[in-house]
C-alpha cells in the first residue's frame, strides 16, 4: 500500500540523515507515491520533488563515502558551501512536503477522512514556519561567516533561531509521521477494496471446491 511505503521511507529519511540509508528512504517514498498517482494530481508533483530529493541524496551519499574514506574530508569544504548545501536540501524537502500535504489532504477529503485534512493543514503550517526559521538561521550564519566580528546581537539571533529550528523541526517530524500513519491506518483506497474483493472471491472459490468434494 502506498501510505505504508511513504511512512517507512519518511522514517528512513529523517532517522538516518547522516548515512546513505536515506537514499533507500526516498526510493520507498517514490514507490509509495507511484501507487497513489490515480488519487490526486498533487501526487505527481510530490513525486517529482521526491525524485530531486533522491538525486540530491545520491550525491550526498557519494560525498559521505568519500569523507569516510578520507579522500575528500568534509572539513576541507568551505563553510559557505556547507550552508548553501543545507539551504538547498531544506528547500527541496520543504517543497516536496508541501505537495505531499496537498495530495494527502485531497485524498483524505475524497475518502471522508476529515481528521486527515486537518492534520495535513497543520503539517503544512508547521513545515512553513520551520522552513522560514531555518532559512533565517542560515542567513545569520552566512553573515557571521563573512563578518566573524559581527555584533553580539547577530550571535544571539543565531542561537535563538537554532533553538526555534530544533523545536519546530521536532514537532514537524512527529506530526508528519502521525499524519502518514493515520492515512495508512484510516484511508481505504480502491487498491485495498480490490485486494479485499479478490481475497473474498478466492475464499468463495476454495469453499465452493470443498463443498463439491
Amino acid at each position: 500500500m502506498g501510505f505504508g511505503l511513504i511512512f517507512t521511507g519518511y522514517l528512513s529519511v529523517f532517522c538516518f540523515r547522516m548515512i546513505p540509508a536515506e537514499l533507500i528512504g526516498f526510493l520507498l517514498i517514490l514507490q509509495g507515491l507511484k501507487k497513489l498517482l490515480p488519487y490526486s494530481g498533487y501526487v505527481k508533483k510530490a513525486r517529482t520533488m521526491a525524485f530531486f530529493c533522491f538525486a540530491y541524496s545520491a550525491v550526498f551519499s557519494v560525498v559521505w563515502v568519500l569523507n569516510v574514506l578520507k579522500i575528500v574530508p568534509v572539513s576541507s569544504i568551505p563553510q559557505i558551501v556547507t550552508i548553501a548545501d543545507t539551504m538547498l536540501y531544506l528547500s527541496l524537502l520543504y517543497f516536496f512536503s508541501v505537495f505531499l500535504y496537498f495530495a494527502l489532504s485531497e485524498i483524505a477529503k475524497d475518502t471522508g477522512y476529515e481528521k486527515g485534512v486537518k492534520l495535513a493543514k497543520g503539517c503544512l503550517s508547521i513545515a512553513s514556519v520551520y522552513y522560514v526559521v531555518s532559512i533565517l538561521y542560515d542567513i545569520f550564519r552566512t553573515v557571521l561567516e563573512f563578518h566573524p566580528l559581527a555584533s553580539k546581537n547577530i550571535v544571539i539571533g543565531i542561537n535563538a533561531f537554532l533553538i526555534a529550528q530544533t523545536l519546530f523541526g521536532l514537532i514537524w517530524y512527529i506530526v508528519t509521521a502521525v499524519l502518514l500513519y493515520s492515512c495508512y491506518a484510516r484511508i481505504v483506497t480502491q487498491d485495498i477494496l480490490d485486494k479485499e474483493q479478490n481475497e473474498m472471491l478466492n475464499f468463495d472459490a476454495k469453499f465452493a471446491r470443498k463443498r463439491k468434494k
